[in-house]
């Protein structure tokens, strides 16, 4: 795997297993911040059968996560927060719309924060 990807799963793992303290300890600065979600349940695995409701644990996993990332981009005046309920990981291809307007509305909120010199 390239270095980059290496060191940001690195991260990740860290983050995941403290969880995301770091987060709360250094919050974020008062810019537009956006999460993009992924929520829909992925199909079609091959999964042994469990002697539980894989998809209500899913489900489960997924409230959690997402009641984490609103409290994180709460307090942010231009902090946003998108579900897409029928993406899976790859939301930039299963619904590139959404990340582009992501992008439209960062930009239009960024420049309400930029001073411009007269």
């Amino acid at each position: 795997m390239p270095g980059f990807y290496v060191e940001e799963v690195k991260i990740s793992r860290s983050l995941y297993s403290s969880e995301f303290i770091e987060c709360d300890h250094n919050p974020l600065p008062d810019v537009p911040v956006h999460f993009i979600h992924a929520g829909g349940y992925p199909s079609g695995s091959n999964e042994a059968p469990a002697i539980y409701d894989r998809e209500k644990m899913w489900r489960i996993d997924n409230n959690l996560k997402m009641k984490r990332w609103l409290a994180l981009i709460n307090p942010l005046k231009y902090g946003k927060y998108f579900y897409c309920s029928q993406s899976g990981h790859y939301i930039q291809q299963d619904d590139p719309g959404l990340v582009i307007s992501s992008m439209k509305l960062a930009l239009q909120d960024y420049d309400k924060i930029i001073i411009v010199p007269q």
